[in-house]
């Protein structure tokens, strides 16, 4: 909580590949102990943290394992706008495929958020 005595205080670190892969490896592993867990009915921005933290996008196979994973264990796979965007297509695709149940998030905390990433992103079009 509040970010105190995790890795982000030290804000001037430029990380190394080798810790970003680290970094991604620990998430995805406890996404997988949730999910296997069942302690979770939807798993919220997969693999988010890394991409915010460390500007990392993870491949596309490590995404799929976390869909597989939820399918397996009947838990909701979260599209995240503002983590996912530069992999949507891709992401859509295999959400599709996998036959998992998915839902569509957007990380706002408030309306004014909701607008400013729906401008960002342009979604509405005039077709």
């Amino acid at each position: 909580p509040n970010e105190i005595g995790n890795i982000m205080n030290s804000k001037n670190k430029i990380y190394s590949k080798e810790e970003k892969e680290e970094a991604l490896s620990l998430e995805k592993d406890l996404s997988i102990s949730g999910i296997r867990k069942g302690k979770f009915a939807i798993l919220g921005h997969p693999l988010g943290m890394t991409i915010r933290r460390f500007k990392l996008i993870p491949k596309l196979s490590h995404f799929v394992d976390l869909i597989y994973e939820c399918k397996s264990h009947n838990v909701i796979f979260e599209l995240n706008l503002r983590y996912h965007f530069p992999i949507i297509d891709e992401l859509i695709h295999e959400l599709i495929l996998s036959g998992v149940d998915w839902t569509i998030g957007s990380n706002s905390h408030s309306s004014k958020e909701m607008k400013n990433l729906w401008e960002k992103y342009s979604f509405h079009t005039n077709k």
